[in-house]
């Protein structure tokens, strides 16, 4: 009754609906049918706020929103968006109506409660003699199948075409396969917020084989040290004494940095060549120069042309959206704060004219509710790096302009980091560094690599011609440390001048005898 005061035009109805899913006045088959039959978002929303009646009630809401939302890839994309953001929504009541304080904390646990899905992994299931099994492969979920002998086998056989048990584990594998690329961007979410996990909670929802195998490749910390999770304990870095309690953190690059483990984190990813889920502790990084810290705008980026669709377009997926006051910007609700790169921004005009191109001014940081345009030394190191990382992001899909990599202020140190770590596991002696350059001691002199720029000097020579080639066609040999063809063209001249008595190449030789 009092609905019709408290909203405007018809969404008072919508509000009494709300009401009456909160008291249990519609019914769960009612709001499901609905669903069904229309894919009426307000009744997704209302079967999230039906009161739950058991632990198995949780698990089944939350399963049909996750085939509810696998389903609306069917449509088009601005469908597909406005259902994926009533999913989350739907998630966000779920999860407080089963009394979680986390939203992504509910996700991980209903995923790790699934027991049909553990037991594919685990077991698997037999069908006509032959054994199918759900592993996890090369960073993907496959099937494996074996037959009577144990042998294992590529192919799916024929007989087992229609077998109702292979159909449901294959059905399995493109849930989890799905489930994957799902849970791989929530935890690195997880991460750039900063989310803290019970050691209780890590130990519950690692039970999940997918989400165990995410965890076994990150790095956590507790504010202090850093720690990895190995075999279903939580393991210090250093120290490899397990953890008995504690909160912690998806550990990113800037805290890893500031409590000096990011070069310890980094050998043991080189050291185990692991492949981590996404950038973790290679991370691009940004951090604060000097002339920023009494600064209220970053100006890294000025002069930049770039294009506004494909700006809009690479960015959506990281959270920002277009706003009519301050443009394009991304709201960090944990920090109170919102980014924005442009001061001013019509969304329309990006349709309505031809020249879509706009020109980079400066990064800005307000306050969420006041917006109040807030000093730089005052804003959270990781929202910082974050969203510097986006801006690169833009500038690189700009049509107008090339990458430059020497715009990060930090690329300079997460350079340095790595080709410590490379030099330090390959037991190279005879490379030394100093502030922005290495130092090769060769048989023919002795050479000066620069960090930033790749170019090489010889003592008492200058500036040698070296050029290793570039190659955008494959992935770099060295993908799995960064992406940066900078860093990979370090790394060869680095390894090639440490044993310059070998190379046998004449136009190198006539460079580096002069």
């Amino acid at each position: 009754e009092n609905a019709k005061y408290i909203t405007v035009a018809g969404l008072h109805k919508r509000a009494q609906r709300f009401f009456d899913a909160l008291h249990g006045k519609i019914s769960i088959q009612e709001a499901k049918e609905k669903i069904l039959t229309t894919r009426n978002k307000d009744y997704c929303l209302i079967y999230s706020l039906i009161p739950l009646r058991d632990e198995k009630d949780q698990q089944e809401r939350y399963l049909f929103f996750t085939e509810f939302l696998r389903e609306s890839k069917k449509y088009g994309a601005q469908r597909q968006l406005s259902e994926r953001r009533t999913v989350d929504i739907a998630f966000e009541n779920l999860a407080r109506n089963a009394g979680y304080e986390d939203t992504d904390l509910f996700i991980y646990e209903m995923e790790s409660k699934d027991l049909r899905v553990i037991q594919m992994y685990e077991e698997g299931v037999s069908a006509e003699g032959y054994t199918l099994k759900l592993v996890l492969s090369e960073g993907k979920v496959k099937v494996q199948i074996a037959g009577q002998n144990g042998k294992l086998i590529q192919k799916l056989p024929a007989s087992l075409a229609k077998n109702q048990a292979a159909e449901e584990i294959l059905a399995c594998r493109k849930s989890e396969e799905s489930k994957r690329i799902r849970l791989k961007k929530l935890l690195e979410q997880s991460m750039e917020e900063q989310k803290e996990f019970s050691f209780e909670q890590i130990c519950t929802i690692t039970r999940q084989p997918l989400i165990r195998s995410f965890f076994e490749k990150l790095i956590l910390t507790d504010g202090r040290s850093a720690f990895v999770f190995r075999e279903g304990s939580i393991l210090d870095l250093q120290t490899k004494s397990p953890a008995q309690g504690g909160k912690f953190t998806i550990a990113h690059p800037v805290t890893l940095q500031k409590t000096s483990m990011l070069r310890e984190a980094m050998k043991y990813v080189i050291a185990n060549d692991i492949r981590q889920p996404f950038k973790q502790v290679f991370r691009e990084m940004y951090l604060l120069s000097e002339g920023e810290r009494n600064a209220e705008e970053v100006l890294r980026f000025k002069g930049f042309n770039v294009n506004l669709k494909r700006a809009v377009a690479a960015l959506k997926n990281r959270g920002w959206g277009v706003s009519e006051d301050i443009g394009l910007r991304k709201v960090y609700y944990r920090q109170n704060t919102v980014a924005a790169v442009f001061r001013e921004f019509d969304y329309y005009y990006i349709y309505d004219f031809d020249n879509e191109d706009r020109e980079l001014e400066s990064v800005l940081f307000l306050e969420r509710k006041s917006a109040d345009i807030l000093p730089l030394a005052k804003i959270d190191p990781i929202v910082f790096s974050e969203t510097l990382r986006d801006v690169d992001l833009i500038v690189s899909v700009s049509v107008n302009n090339v990458y430059d990599y020497e715009l990060s202020m930090s690329t300079i140190e997460m350079r340095r980091a790595m080709v410590e770590s490379i030099v330090g596991i390959l037991g190279l002696q005879n490379i030394s560094f100093l502030k922005e350059n290495v130092k090769v001691e060769g048989t023919y002199g002795t050479y000066i690599v620069n960090i930033r720029t790749g170019l090489v000097f010889k003592e008492g020579r200058g500036n040698l011609l070296l050029k290793t080639i570039d190659n955008y066609d494959k992935p770099l040999a060295l993908d799995f440390i960064d992406e940066d063809p900078v860093t990979a063209d370090i790394v060869t001249k680095l390894l090639v001048l440490s044993n310059d008595a070998a190379i046998r190449d004449g136009n190198i030789l006539d460079e580096i005898r002069k």
